[in-house]
């Protein structure tokens, strides 16, 4: 049996890490509030792009692994504050996330309430052009 001491806690993450991950997160919110907070109010315009970074500096945790548990916690915060989310990483140097401040049925309600007042609108009857002339 051997004289080291260890148990698979020992290699996990800790405690200063998720604080790392958690200030990160905090701070990405905090960006993406202000630039909503700047927005005028328009209800077409429904969808907001937020530039994420590509780099974390978390100390003794991979590049790969700093990136999922940001990206991660920042997706479960965004839908836990009631944002539809859709995240892009399909781009090698450029993350993004696009977030919908109006719900599917909040789309919805608006889509409906354009299609009756669309659906009721008065037409204007088209105009007949007179002359002086009489047909032959």
């Amino acid at each position: 049996m051997s004289s080291l001491s260890f148990k698979a806690g020992d290699f996990k993450q800790t405690d200063r890490q998720k604080k790392d991950v958690e200030k990160i997160v905090n701070g990405i919110i905090s960006d993406i509030y202000r630039m909503l907070k700047g927005m005028p109010v328009d209800d077409y315009k429904t969808t907001y792009t937020y530039g994420l970074p590509i780099l974390f500096q978390i100390p003794n945790m991979s590049h790969e692994v700093s990136k999922r548990k940001v990206y991660a916690k920042l997706i479960m915060e965004l839908l836990r504050r009631d944002f539809e989310v859709a995240f892009d990483d399909s781009e090698k140097d450029r993350v993004s996330i696009e977030i919908t401040i109006y719900s599917k049925e909040e789309l919805h309600e608006r889509d409906q309430e354009t299609a009756i007042i669309d659906r009721y609108r008065k037409k204007k009857r088209p105009t007949i052009a007179y002359t002086d002339k009489i047909p032959s």
